[in-house]
């Protein structure tokens, strides 16, 4: 096969792989079938410790990366002279060690001869202080040396690797990222959504995904964040656009929507602001984006902490009773609990009304989350 035909399929395949572990077997085939070669194996080194591992092979054999991992990394003599190993550069196993004194050590008659490996191409992929990424092309003595020509090959091939893995290794630090923001984020007593500008649900933490479930205020409708009401719908809408559009730099502002559902719901309060950062759509599009904290009132609280009593000299038992409503009990429920008549408990809640300038329970949620939003 001509060599132009070998570096442009075996270039589709390296970028094939970004991303994708499984798929790294295939180039590791591809290029030992082109260098008629006994195996080709992509490896990581740590000069440092001595150790290393064998992270792909073709051909796969999981029991000779196992025992290199285990017994043999700290005795490869093609890994003597650590100065050699720097990213881009191609040499054979010659320019490290002779193959007569290969053929002396241990690592050759226990770790290689069983394999039928004696010759041996190294190309470096990358390095880090002491930790390096390289391939090792390998081939027995009954095959001809590596000539020119192979070198040529794989130095044309590396820069291509070196580009793959890189993306690779973003893709997989972004994603262990993202995964130890959500483990973090299901940890809070509070849902958490991020959504673009249009409401689409870009995260959501567990709390937020158990508040969907529920259809209690909020569901999920083709990816968006949706409310049971139109007008709910449109207030919450309203507030995602502002949020989403509110210009970068200094405190976000927060913009608070209360959804009531009666006196036997419990009104939801969602406090909506500026996520200050754009996340990249599908199409390489960088879209404004907004944070929505939902009060999940299936989790009772002391609401008062934050002297909201105190701040509309409220006494002890309109206080009480205001916790109880601010957390979503009903009036009737709240009554039972405190062991208060109705008509005392619809006479504390005129007072609260009175003392705090607000004519339902939507209206006096509202007040509580501007008030002690450090409490929220």
């Amino acid at each position: 096969m001509e060599n132009s035909t070998v570096c442009n399929t075996a270039i589709r395949l390296i970028y094939e792989a970004v991303g994708e572990e499984a798929l790294w077997n295939n180039v590791l085939e591809h290029l030992r079938s082109s260098f008629e070669g006994t195996s080709v194996v992509f490896l990581r080194h740590n000069f440092e410790t001595g150790r290393g591992a064998v992270l792909h092979a073709a051909p796969p054999d999981a029991h000779y990366a196992e025992l290199y991992e285990r017994s043999f990394c700290t005795q490869n003599p093609w890994l003597q002279r650590a100065s050699l190993y720097q990213p881009g550069r191609v040499f054979d196993g010659e320019e490290v060690l002779p193959e007569r004194d290969l053929l002396r050590t241990g690592f050759y008659q226990h770790y290689l001869q069983p394999q039928g490996i004696e010759r041996r191409l190294c190309g470096v992929i990358a390095r880090e202080s002491h930790k390096i990424c390289y391939l090792s092309v390998h081939r027995g003595l009954d095959l001809p040396p590596f000539e020119a020509k192979d070198r040529n090959l794989l130095a044309g091939l590396l820069p291509h690797f070196q580009k793959s893995l890189q993306l690779s290794w973003r893709l997989s630090h972004e994603h262990s990222e993202s995964e130890a923001l959500r483990e973090v984020m299901d940890q809070f007593s509070i849902a958490i959504f991020i959504v673009s500008g249009d409401g689409e649900i870009l995260f959501s933490n567990e709390l937020a995904q158990s508040l969907i479930r529920r259809e209690q205020g909020l569901s999920q409708h083709n990816g968006r964040l949706c409310a049971d009401t139109p007008a709910d719908q449109e207030r919450l809408q309203n507030a995602i656009h502002c949020a989403a559009t509110q210009s970068h730099g200094g405190l976000p502002q927060a913009d608070h929507v209360v959804m009531d559902h009666g006196d036997e719901g419990a009104p939801l309060l969602l406090t909506v602001l500026a996520a200050n950062a754009r996340i990249t759509n599908g199409i390489g599009m960088a879209e404004p984006t907004a944070t929505i904290i939902a009060k999940d009132s299936h989790k009772p609280e002391h609401l008062d902490a934050c002297g909201f009593g105190d701040l509309y000299k409220l006494t002890a038992s309109e206080a009480r009773l205001s916790s109880m409503i601010l957390a979503g009990a009903s009036l009737q429920s709240a009554a039972v609990t405190l062991g208060i008549s109705q008509n005392t408990a619809r006479s504390h809640m005129k007072h609260i009304y009175e003392k705090t300038g607000t004519h339902r329970q939507a209206d006096l949620i509202l007040l509580h989350s501007k008030t002690c939003s450090d409490h929220f």
